[in-house]
């Protein structure tokens, strides 16, 4: 649907931004450690031909220096790859939970899912919690209390599942994992943390869409929201109101909703970042470089 294309795109063009400055990030240091590496390889060939003392110890100590901007790239690649995993496994974990909390579907519930083509996805969840979320990653799947279907007329269910679905059919747990990951691992580097915001933001606004696109209107997802924030508060729904919701709600009443900006100061600390990482490399290829035009210094006696 046109409608959906506006902040899908944008949430894959935010996506795909953060694992490109990450992927940068790596790459970066390893092309450094090779360009440096050059230089001190150079200069040890020349120290350990000149003299065999004092002066051998310089290249290892300027390796040092290359070790330090491979590790800034690559430590962050690892760690990104055990918060996934992490987080892959406490989700299967909880899913487990819920799976044996699983409630029946009443006949009205049963027609909906067979029309939305759904029946296989969804599992109703014994709780007192009004809620719906879609977790998995491989094979998602939406989770609905019971709460929530006691709370919706039969419209404002159907909102929330084509909500879920959108989710579903995208793999956006998969995606939003990946992302809150790399904003994680790479903390250091202040735009991918933006540009993840921004697509968590996108990701949202985009099931929106493609729920009020199927249902031709705003106020059946509009009053579903309310109702749960309602519930979720126990006080008037307004006063439940955080960011993402706060947005989401915007964009249903028929306004622009303006996506987290990247910030100029953003970019400036990442480049900040990047300037650093990057010092250690060339530091060691500038030294060896300067030091083996000055192959006079390096002599010793015999």
């Amino acid at each position: 649907m046109a409608l959906t294309l506006k902040f899908r795109k944008q949430a894959n063009s935010a996506l795909f931004g953060a694992v490109s400055v990450s992927a940068t990030v790596v790459g970066g240091s390893t092309v450094l450690w090779a360009y440096g590496t050059g230089g001190v390889r150079d200069l040890a060939a020349i120290v350990g031909h000149a003299c065999a003392r004092i002066w051998t110890a310089l290249p290892p100590a300027l390796q040092v220096l290359l070790i330090a901007s491979l590790v800034a790239g690559a430590a962050p690649l690892f760690l990104w790859i055990s918060l996934a995993l992490e987080q892959w496994h406490r989700t299967r974990r909880v899913l487990r939970s819920l799976n044996g909390r699983a409630h029946s579907l009443s006949p009205r519930q049963q027609a909906l899912l067979e029309r939305l083509k759904l029946v296989s996805r969804v599992r109703i969840i014994r709780n007192d919690r009004p809620f719906a979320m879609t977790a998995g990653f491989l094979r998602p799947t939406i989770h609905i209390s019971t709460a929530l279907l006691e709370t919706l007329e039969n419209d404002e269910l159907e909102a929330v599942l084509l909500h879920e679905q959108h989710h579903l059919q995208q793999y956006d747990p998969l995606q939003l994992l990946a992302g809150r990951a790399l904003a994680t691992a790479f903390f250091f580097v202040p735009l991918i943390r933006l540009l993840i915001q921004r697509h968590h933001a996108a990701v949202e606004l985009a099931a929106d869409e493609y729920a009020v696109a199927r249902q031709l209107g705003t106020a059946s997802l509009s009053s579903a929201m309310l109702k749960v924030l309602s519930a979720q508060a126990g006080r008037p729904a307004m006063s439940a109101l955080t960011g993402m919701t706060s947005l989401r709600l915007v964009y249903l009443l028929e306004q622009r909703p303006s996506l987290p900006a990247i910030s100029r100061a953003g970019i400036v600390q990442s480049g900040a970042a990047a300037a650093v990482m990057a010092a250690p490399a060339l530091l060691a290829h500038g030294a060896a470089a300067i030091l083996a035009q000055a192959f006079f210094l390096i002599r010793c006696s015999v």
